[in-house]
């Protein structure tokens, strides 16, 4: 069951406020939100969920020990996924800013790999969970079911003179 928090919170990143949320990293607090997601950010995270390692009554408890980390791998790769949302990395400038000596970590330089080891080693179960929530939650995928099961008698792929052609074709899109 999903809280009303998460709900709240999904409803935000929905109508653009975002759901913000922050991890503290070598004494740096790096401020990240998560928007609206959109189509192809809601594919790629949809294609992360398919590698969670799955269990059932007979999975024994060492195998779900041991699957844990893997997990929580993907899951961090979820947020990294949602943090980005489709929108093209900033290079890097050739100066970088230093403070105290030390080289400041700028996240919005950094990539989808980067961003996944980062929230692996900093963001802690519970904040995962309810961010992951969220993400869910924008996913709709009841709704996403829901149409597709109604549509499922439905043809989409006309077939012509032994050509197969789709309903966009006669729109001249394809």
């Amino acid at each position: 069951m999903v809280s009303e928090k998460t709900k709240q919170q999904a409803a935000d990143s929905i109508t653009d406020k975002g759901i913000g949320f922050s991890v503290e990293y070598k004494g740096q607090e790096l401020q990240f939100s998560i928007r609206k997601l959109v189509l192809k950010t809601l594919i790629q995270i949809s294609g992360e969920v398919s590698k969670l390692v799955k269990y059932n009554y007979k999975t024994s408890s060492m195998d779900v020990i041991l699957s844990i980390g893997e997990n929580a791998k993907v899951l961090s790769r979820c947020v990294a996924i949602a943090v980005i949302n489709s929108k093209p990395v900033k290079k890097k400038p050739l100066l970088t800013k230093f403070i105290l000596g030390k080289r400041k970590i700028e996240p919005e330089f950094m990539n989808e790999d980067e961003l996944t080891r980062l929230f692996s080693l900093t963001i802690e179960s519970e904040q995962l969970k309810t961010l992951n929530n969220v993400i869910v939650t924008q996913m709709n995928t009841a709704d996403f079911f829901a149409a597709t099961i109604s549509i499922g008698g439905i043809d989409l792929l006309k077939q012509t003179n032994g050509m197969v052609t789709s309903p966009l074709s006669q729109f001249g899109e394809e």
